[in-house]
């Protein structure tokens, strides 16, 4: 099977067109996930918006979570929405990371630098002074703007209020001095304070005097040990150390508190210990064991940037056995058994939303002005994105060791397509509002929901590519006799039918990623263009698993 991909999204040679698309298809799925956070919030008393750059960091991740037990944040089963365009808020949250809260009452708030997992017991911040949240969607020098109210109704459906932003306000000028010269201002008592005496000396009625013999900075290194013992081949080990400050009453103000720490000495060919040379107090060092016997660890401190400072050490005897014997793998196990041959699991069921994009085409006419560009009722470019990665057991060269790919039902359908009249008017470099609507499942679907064996029989595999990069569609139009309207009807109407299995295995194949582009009816199918050719987005929420076969059958 042959198979052509390219990256769209690495902005390499990248249409203006396709720079607007992108813009307008995150600005639609933003708009699609604000809307479902208002009404996750009213059921489950507040949600949790959560703004991440992916991890090739010229696009944005966004999960919907709600609260959980012990002030903690749990995933919804809304599916991830993956951006090629950047979301930023320039009014309190800056660039991603960072969390929009949509409390029960409607009321909005923000955590600035929030990471999925931090704790959700402090550092939210309230409303900005204009009363609005300002997000910022672009890519390649095309923006859409997004101002969010900080209070909104929470209702199960429809869009919410985006609000105006309001005039900046300037303050007047200050008055001058009606007459005569301006008074003088008023200047603070200076602040009292203690003699400051170089080192070795200390302070004294009148000045300083030289200070006894060993009374200066004195310093005591601690440590402590993770284990206290090790293997040779097995988990390394590590020590924490500091050096504080134990006379901090004798000696002058602004006197180190703590001193940088080192290993001074460690028995070589026993055991390493890294890093070397000073590090920060507090620092972590690890030892790695290298051959049996007992490792003599000696930390001290640095004091040479502290005149007349003292400090101790501390000594650590570890011992090192013997490397212990590798155990037998344990056969991996059938999960399934299909065809004469035995697969094991490598993907449990997981979720995903995939999005098909049909990008319109655009010419450019010369003029006084320069170039005038406009759209044009023709299809530019079919992109699938993003597509799912996984990492093999082995390379799946051929039958016996291919992957099976099982999709097991339909949750979400998304449709945001448009025909050429509605884009006609639009420039080319302004983002398109496509607009659009969804339809999802109940939390009980059960296996073939969605009817998948009609509607997913097309798939596309490839070796080695990004998983959060875009398969291009060789083919401009839908040739399968599948709609995106009728894939709508069958999650509105709870249609059941059977899972839809397919395997994938290629000679070429190495232990690269697999990465899987599912196709299906979008913009691009013909049954929908009532009114001729249509462009836009479409998404699907898919539930499926991954199985690899392991050899013939036992």
């Amino acid at each position: 099977m042959a198979i052509v991909a390219t990256t769209v999204a690495a902005g390499i040679g990248i249409s203006l067109a396709s720079r607007s698309f992108a813009v307008s298809a995150a600005a639609a799925e933003f708009d699609h996930l604000l809307d479902s956070a208002r009404t996750i919030a009213r059921e489950t008393q507040g949600a949790t918006l959560v703004f991440a750059p992916d991890a090739y960091g010229d696009g944005t991740e966004v999960r919907i979570l709600a609260p959980g037990p012990n002030d903690t944040l749990v995933a919804t089963t809304m599916p991830i929405m993956h951006t090629h365009a950047a979301i930023e808020e320039a009014q309190s949250l800056g660039k991603a990371p960072f969390a929009l809260v949509v409390h029960a009452s409607g009321a909005l708030g923000g955590r600035p630098g929030y990471r999925r997992g931090d704790t959700t017991a402090s550092g939210e911040v309230g409303c900005p002074a204009s009363g609005s949240f300002h997000f910022v969607i672009h890519t390649a020098g095309t923006t859409a703007d997004r101002f969010i109210p900080c209070r909104i109704t929470l209702a199960a459906t429809g869009p919410i209020g985006l609000a105006t932003w309001p005039p900046a306000s300037v303050a007047p000028l200050p008055t001058p001095c009606s007459s005569g010269a301006c008074a003088p201002a008023v200047l603070p008592t200076p602040p009292s304070s203690n003699p400051s005496c170089p080192p070795n000396y200390a302070p004294a009625q009148g000045g300083c005097t030289p200070a006894p013999p060993g009374s200066g900075p004195r310093y005591h290194v601690s440590a402590s040990l993770a284990s206290a013992t090790m293997s040779v081949g097995g988990s390394d080990d590590s020590i924490i150390a500091k050096a504080d400050l134990t006379n901090a009453n004798a000696v002058p103000a602004g006197t180190p508190l703590s001193l940088p720490v080192l290993i001074q000495r460690v028995t070589d060919p026993i055991c390493t210990a890294t890093p070397t040379g000073p590090q920060p107090s507090a620092s972590t060092f690890t030892l790695k064991a290298i051959s049996p016997g007992t490792c003599t660890v000696t930390i001290g401190a640095d004091s040479s940037a502290v005149p007349g400072a003292t400090a101790d050490n501390v000594t650590f005897n570890v011992p090192v056995s013997a490397a212990a014997p590798t155990p037998t793998p344990t056969p991996l196990s059938c999960d399934r058994k299909k065809n004469g041959l035995c697969y094991h699991q490598i993907v449990d069921a997981v979720s995903q939303t995939f999005w098909k994009y049909v990008v319109p085409d655009y010419a450019c006419d010369t003029g006084d002005n320069g170039n005038e560009c406009h759209y044009i009722n023709s299809i530019k470019e079919i992109y699938i994105g993003p597509g799912y990665g996984v990492q093999p057991i082995g390379p799946p060269t051929d039958n016996s060791h291919e992957l099976l790919f099982e999709v097991q039902s339909l949750r979400t359908v998304f449709n945001s397509c448009q025909p050429f009249t509605f884009i006609a008017s639009f420039p080319v470099n302004i983002p398109i509002p496509w607009g659009g609507y969804g339809i999802g499942s109940p939390t009980d679907a059960t296996i073939g929901f969605g009817e998948p064996s009609v509607f997913s029989t097309i798939n596309h595999v490839t070796t080695g590519s990004l998983p959060n990069g875009d398969f291009t569609e060789p083919d401009m139009i839908w040739q399968q006799p599948t709609t995106l309207s009728a894939m709508y009807n069958a999650v509105a109407q709870r249609l059941v039918g059977t899972p839809y299995t397919f395997s994938y295995s290629s000679a070429s194949s190495t232990m690269q990623s697999v990465v899987w582009y599912p196709d299906f009816a979008g913009c691009d199918a013909l049954g929908d263009a009532v009114f001729g050719t249509e462009f836009g987005n479409a998404g699907v929420q898919i539930v499926f698993s991954i199985f690899q076969a392991l050899g013939s059958e036992q």
